[in-house]
């Protein structure tokens, strides 16, 4: 059970945790779609590292020895 709602956009929270820190979707611009799959993600942060699927973009690079992640 879940009965810590986030007091913006109603999502639930188990007991002790802190909703009012989650990244709260704003009404009318989430979920975001992934125009390469449909798949839908409600953070900036997720679809950008999603896309890197599709793009085949490495977003890390090895300080040691260079190679792309």
């Amino acid at each position: 059970e879940r009965p810590n709602p986030c007091p913006k956009c109603g999502q639930s929270f188990p007991p002790g945790s802190e909703p009012v820190k989650h990244q709260c979707p704003q009404p009318n611009s989430w979920p975001i779609v992934c125009t390469g799959c449909g798949k839908s993600f409600h953070r900036i942060s997720m679809i950008i590292a999603h896309w890197c699927i599709h793009t085949g973009q490495k977003r890390f690079v090895c300080p040691d020895c260079g190679k792309s992640f």
